[in-house]
Order: structure tokens, then sequence, then C-alpha cells
């Protein structure tokens, strides 16, 4: 029993599974189901990517946060003198 007929019988539209029109041969029928069964297959697939992509979207977003926190503090004045008065201080030396 494929996946999606084990779906229907637990849903209870079993007997639509079971009974498909008299218009469609097996062969139709089954090809129905199995490209049922891939699109449900690629749907599972395509939401674990998703959910796999909005945890790395959630890390970039928290990587930006720090980063702007540094652009921010790099405005305020240098931790180390400015380089002009350690050359001239290195300079009185020589």
């Amino acid at each position: 029993m494929s996946y999606l007929s084990s779906r229907c019988s637990r849903c209870g539209c079993a007997q639509t599974a079971q009974a498909p029109s008299k218009d469609l041969s097996q062969r139709e029928v089954a090809a129905a189901q199995r490209l049922s069964e891939h699109a449900l297959f690629l749907q599972r697939r395509q939401r674990a990517f998703l959910g796999r992509l909005s945890t790395a979207a959630e890390r970039l977003h928290s990587l930006s946060s720090t980063l702007s926190d540094f652009s921010a503090s790099a405005d305020a004045p240098p931790a180390v003198p400015p380089q002009a008065r350690i050359n001239s201080f290195f300079l009185f030396f020589l």
C-alpha cells in the first residue's frame, strides 16, 4: 500500500482512492498516484530546506546586529593615540 493510499484510508476517503473513475485505466491511476506522492515528497523536502534557511537567516541577522554594533562603536574616539604623535615620539629617540 502506498503512502497516499494509507493516508486516504485514515482520513475516510478510502473509497475514492480505491474506486477511481471508470474512464481511467489502472495505468493512468497509478501514474496520477505516483505524481501526487512525488509532489508530497518535494513539498516536504522544500519545507525542510526552508526551515534550515530560516535558521541561517536568524544567524545572519545576529551577525549583522553585532557588526552594526561594532561600526557604531567605531565612530567613538580611538583608544590608541594618533599616529602623528607616536611618530614624533619615536623620532625624538633617533
